[in-house]
């Protein structure tokens, strides 16, 4: 990922700690299993962005040649 996008990840992963510790202190009851999920889908979302763009820098150009 480029500075962008991981700042942008680390800014997700933040807000998803920070909601889940609002609704655990609005709540009164512990949130584990809330925060852990919300972070999977969290990375498991910036995952697939990363592997995309990884894909599209290391793709062979136009000008690429082939070899048979």
């Amino acid at each position: 990922m480029d500075n962008d996008d991981l700042i942008s990840f680390l800014n997700d992963l933040a807000g998803v700690m920070q909601d889940a510790e609002r609704f655990a202190t609005l709540s009164g009851r512990g949130q584990a299993r809330r925060i852990l999920d919300a972070l999977e889908k969290t990375c498991g979302t910036w995952r697939v962005i990363a592997e995309a763009q990884h894909a599209h820098d290391t793709a062979p150009g136009p000008d690429a040649e082939t070899t048979a």
